[in-house]
């Protein structure tokens, strides 16, 4: 059971995001939902001009309006525009457990009764189908979330029991009412940037999980290629004032003890990892915290704080774009080092094949390579502006095309790492270098080799190389490869 609190990580919407573990509200979380709305009735009551409870929306703030659920209703009816595919159910699950999280903290003034449908949804296996594309993350992710309140009130689609419905069908299965939304609700359940938190916390994490894992990937192709040990010579320490070097060299120096390599430098995809990769842990820090730091911050408009409705700006994404741009960058980065690297390899070994001419070996991974690379986006989305709303929202984030990107270039990166992983292993193979890998890399080296359903096995002659790919694939997404590695 998971007892929400006021304070998540990324880690934790992982969890949920993978999990149908049961998720409760905390009575803290309770009291502070309940006190919120009495303020916003009471001041409904006193005839208060409040945004989006009764006036228009956006360039529209100054129309006056009397219907007040009719309002809210006609908000998600008209922005649940949304194209493109669906979002995986995870991330579709990551996006309502946030959605909850955020309109659980007590400054948005709805119903407790929302609430508890949004955490009845969670766990009960009820997820909204949201497409792709449509949010600037400014107003919040506007359009993917009211595909989401749409379930809410019975329209739209959702996946229930790994099966896709109507959600007015899956009210019916489940024998339930749909919601009637009321003052402000609409507008709570749309104006946040649950999207674009979603899909940056679960790219972070799994962005974590790769990078340990390269580390020893790195090490493989290391001791394949006969790298010159004094590059990670523990001395070079102290030249460089960044916690990060400090780690990757320790790191490094650990489990380079054996390197017999004899060139006086060997290429910059393998002499200069430390600098770069310990450039990309110091990031990685930073980015760290700031992603946390913005879990735990709200996104709504207006907000009631200290019992005052305030219109201000908390729907806007612009930290979220430009943290998911800075961990593209890095990424990209990883890419780009473990794609010259497979190159330095099949070059070193004549395309990693005992017999090269009637066997073309493992030529085609580093093309494979060059191609996702080439496909990875990096577009620095959060230095972008397209003004929407007739001037109303000039200046917008992006912060849901940045995270977007990100996690699609995610699922590419496994892809060019998993040909590394393969390419290192048939290298260590050729060699007979394996023998040479210190106790921790050589247990992981025969772990692979003689897994129950998914060994990676030598190759002598050329074969269909799609079951090592997919086998490969399944040791980096389990994180089979991870070594102890400092705090991350």
């Amino acid at each position: 059971m998971i007892v929400l609190d006021e304070k998540i990580d990324h880690t934790l919407v992982y969890k949920v995001a993978h999990s149908n573990e049961e998720i409760v509200l905390s009575e803290k979380l309770k009291y502070k939902i309940i006190h919120s709305r009495k303020v916003l009735e009471e001041k409904i009551k006193n005839n208060e001009i409040i945004y989006g409870v009764n006036t228009g929306f956006g360039k529209l703030y100054n129309k006056i309006v009397s219907d007040y659920e009719k309002l809210q209703l006609n908000l998600i009816k008209s922005h649940a525009v949304g194209v493109g595919e669906e979002l995986e159910r995870e991330v579709s699950r990551a996006i309502l457990f946030l959605k909850l999280y955020n309109l659980s903290l007590g400054y948005s003034g709805i119903r407790y009764e929302v609430i508890d449908r949004i955490l009845y949804f969670l766990n009960n296996g009820v997820y909204p189908v949201i497409p792709k594309y449509g949010s600037v993350g400014a107003s919040g992710d506007l359009v993917p979330l009211s595909h989401l309140a749409l379930t809410l009130i019975g329209e739209g689609y959702v996946y229930l029991n790994k099966s896709f419905y109507p959600s007015l069908v899956a009210h019916k299965i489940l024998q339930i009412e749909p919601l009637k939304l009321k003052e402000k609700e609409g507008l709570s359940l749309i104006n946040g940037l649950e999207f674009s938190k979603a899909l940056l916390s679960l790219s972070l994490f799994e962005f974590i999980k790769l990078f340990k894992q390269s580390l020893t990937i790195f090490l493989f192709s290391a001791y394949a290629f006969n790298c010159n040990k004094k590059h990670f010579d523990i001395k070079l320490k102290k030249l460089k004032n960044s916690e990060g070097f400090s780690k990757i060299i320790e790191f490094l120096y650990h489990y380079s003890e054996n390197f017999e390599g004899k060139r006086v430098q060997d290429p910059y995809s393998f002499r200069t990892f430390p600098q770069i990769y310990s450039a990309i842990y110091d990031n990685l820090k930073y980015i760290e915290m700031k992603v946390n730091e913005e879990l735990n911050s709200v996104s709504d408009n207006p907000v009631i704080v200290e019992d005052e409705v305030i219109s201000s700006g908390f729907f806007q994404g612009q930290q979220l774009a430009f943290l998911s741009d800075f961990l593209n960058m890095n990424l990209i980065k990883m890419c780009h080092l473990s794609e010259r690297r497979t190159f330095q390899l099949l070059k070193e070994y004549e395309f990693l094949t005992n017999n090269p001419g009637i066997n073309s070996g493992f030529m085609m991974f580093q093309v494979s390579q060059a191609s996702l690379l080439n496909s990875m986006n990096f577009y620095p989305y959060s230095i972008d502006n397209i003004t929407t709303s007739e001037f109303q929202e000039d200046v917008v984030s992006f912060s849901s095309n940045s995270a977007l990107c990100l996690y699609e270039n995610i699922k590419k990166a496994y892809y060019i790492f998993a040909y590394e992983l393969l390419s290192s292993l048939q290298a260590l193979y050729l060699t007979k270098n394996y023998e040479k890998l210190p106790k921790d890399l050589r247990e992981i080296y025969e772990e692979l080799r003689i897994h129950k359903s998914h060994s990676i096995k030598p190759v002598d002659e050329d074969r269909n190389f799609i079951k090592d790919i997919e086998n490969s694939l399944y040791h980096l997404m389990n994180n089979k490869l991870a070594l102890k590695f400092s705090d991350l």
